[in-house]
């Protein structure tokens, strides 16, 4: 199963977006001139957009929500070389093919003002399963934001060992290991 992957996210923001398209496919991302998109969606029913992009030198790694005109969320609010710290990524993968249910979870996760927005993309090849979305989780309610797969950009398996932002990978024996440390074995 080869489909891309796509998402951002978001923080307030009081000024207006630029749009930004991937020239590949035409996806919008909420991603402003100097910046480069890691995974962009939309979320199904509000037609919202997700944006985790980048800053094009590595400078910031941003979340963005909303529409192209107006931003509901951006995080962290200052864009400077903290902001990859305020991240954390999570992986896992179990190959061996359709007889073993080979599988792929990546999730990047955040917290804002006690809220924790954990991004997500997840297949399973048995299945024939592929999600996408935003989980939130307040202290009192849990919301899925589920994406539209359709005008996906990137992938979050592109921050996997990135040395700037916690990153754990899970092995197919559920271990705990950084990912470097499997793909030097």
């Amino acid at each position: 199963m080869t489909r891309p992957l796509r998402f951002l996210a978001v923080s307030a923001l009081a000024s207006t977006s630029v749009l930004q398209t991937d020239d590949d496919q035409g996806a919008a991302t909420l991603c402003r001139q100097g910046e480069r998109p890691i995974f962009s969606f939309q979320v199904e029913k509000s037609g919202k957009l997700v944006s985790i992009f980048k800053e094009a030198n590595d400078q910031y790694l941003l979340y963005r929500f909303g529409a192209l005109r107006k931003i509901e969320l951006q995080s962290p609010q200052e864009a400077d070389t903290e902001s990859w710290s305020k991240f954390e990524f999570s992986g896992y993968f179990r190959g061996g093919g359709i007889q073993n249910d080979a599988m792929e979870d990546y999730a990047l996760k955040f917290i804002n003002n006690q809220v924790e927005y954990t991004i997500f993309q997840n297949w399973r090849l048995e299945a024939d399963e592929y999600q996408i979305g935003v989980m939130v989780t307040t202290p009192d309610a849990r919301v899925l934001l589920k994406g539209e797969d359709k005008n996906q950009v990137g992938s979050l398996m592109s921050l996997e060992g990135n040395p700037a932002i916690p990153n754990t990978w899970y092995s197919s024996d559920h271990s705990e290991t950084p990912r470097h440390a499997i793909r030097n074995q």
